[in-house]
């Protein structure tokens, strides 16, 4: 260890080394070594009779220069070569690194190998989709994936989601000590309770929840709401536990969201949902199929937020629309060859039938489906032909 004078004469070190101060000079010297982004990254800080800071010069700065910078600290700062009294930081596992390690001599190696790097946390439910060649050992698996990411439990998704009423299908591996499944889902600063095991939540529709109120606070106005909004009445057609219609009620400016749910199980969140946001008034439910349902209303905008054939609730949808027109944002999936031209120009065609002008207002993927397939969504205006 040298004096740092000695270092610029004898020439020695070059962009790394390690920078040592008493004690009660160490504040001083590492508020200078922040200001200047020098931290050498990849090492710690040292401490004994002294502390030693690792320091990385950059690109263009020499010795000399970081006396200048040490200014009447360079008579106390001793120089050392890189790594002296000082440690190689240990740079953190990913949570996968952390399961991968943990389970590398509990299962085969073939096992290793399909472990999953993909989960969804519903609240603090964990959700995994297991590969059937690690079923043999599924409860050794989750448990370590439920001890590392925290999770109260644990389900398998065996078959995705099913049924009109997309109801999931899992398989409970562990259950919560206390026989509560009821999670709170935070999304955006939207409290979703539910059932996991009994109500679909899609983490990978989070742009779209969110993306709904700045299209509805800032995107084109319905017909006839060329100005303020707060008179604005939306539809939303499957409502479920108020995935759009909670974060519209909350967050936009809209008079009421008409909310329309089919499931019981789901109407039932509907309603703890809507108390648990602080909505109650703004947010109207409505039990039951939207084609039977009759919300007394004349819709400025509907939201069809359900895949598997929403083409086919065009016309009911049209049916409850205020009679100037409104916005449709219509969802599904589609083939990535057609996308949604292809998509737009089907609803563009049944609403032309119906007697509608259309403008498609916009476009977007919401994610991946499946191999070759998309869920989308677009905006539509409609108008009646006859205004």
């Amino acid at each position: 260890m040298v004096m740092v004078e000695d270092v610029v004469e004898d020439g020695l070190f070059k962009d790394r080394f390690t920078a040592s101060v008493p004690m009660q000079e160490a504040e001083r010297l590492r508020n200078i070594l922040m200001e200047n982004d020098l931290f050498d990254p990849e090492m710690s800080i040292g401490r004994d009779e002294m502390v030693h800071f690792p320091v990385k010069l950059p690109e263009g700065r020499d010795m000399e220069w970081f006396i200048w910078l040490v200014d009447d600290l360079a008579d106390q700062v001793l120089i050392s070569g890189p790594g002296d009294n000082t440690e190689h930081r240990q740079r953190r596992k990913t949570p996968f690194q952390e399961i991968k390690s943990a389970l590398e001599g509990q299962l085969e190696p073939q096992e290793v190998m399909l472990l999953p790097d993909r989960w969804d946390m519903v609240g603090d439910c964990l959700v995994l989709k297991i590969d059937e060649g690690l079923l043999y050992s599924i409860d050794t698996v989750c448990g370590v994936y439920q001890e590392v990411l925290g999770a109260r439990y644990t389900l398998v998704d065996m078959n995705g989601i099913q049924g009109e009423l997309r109801k999931p299908e899992f398989l409970t591996v562990s259950e919560p000590e206390n026989g509560d499944y009821d999670v709170v889902h935070i999304e955006n600063g939207i409290r979703y309770r539910l059932d996991p095991r009994r109500i679909m939540f899609s983490s990978g529709n989070v742009d779209e929840r969110t993306g709904i109120v700045e299209i509805i606070d800032r995107g084109p106005r319905p017909p006839g709401l060329e100005g303020d909004d707060d008179d604005e009445i939306v539809l939303d057609m499957f409502a479920g536990i108020g995935y759009f219609s909670i974060p519209i009620a909350r967050e936009c400016s809209v008079k009421s969201v008409h909310s329309i749910e089919k499931n019981p199980e789901s109407y039932e969140y509907l309603l703890k949902n809507i108390e648990e946001n602080g909505v109650t008034g703004k947010v109207i439910p409505h039990l039951g199929d939207n084609r039977e349902v009759d919300p007394g209303i004349s819709a400025d905008r509907v939201i069809m937020g359900y895949i598997g054939g929403t083409l086919e609730f065009l016309d009911r949808a049209v049916q409850l629309i205020s009679k100037k027109g409104a916005i449709i944002h219509l969802h599904d999936t589609v083939k990535v060859e057609d996308g949604y031209v292809w998509f737009a120009s089907q609803a563009e065609k049944r609403l032309a039938d119906m007697g509608y002008v259309t403008e498609l207002l916009g476009h977007r993927k919401v994610k991946s489906y499946a191999p070759r397939i998309e869920h989308i969504v677009i905006d539509i205006r409609v108008v009646p032909r006859d205004m």
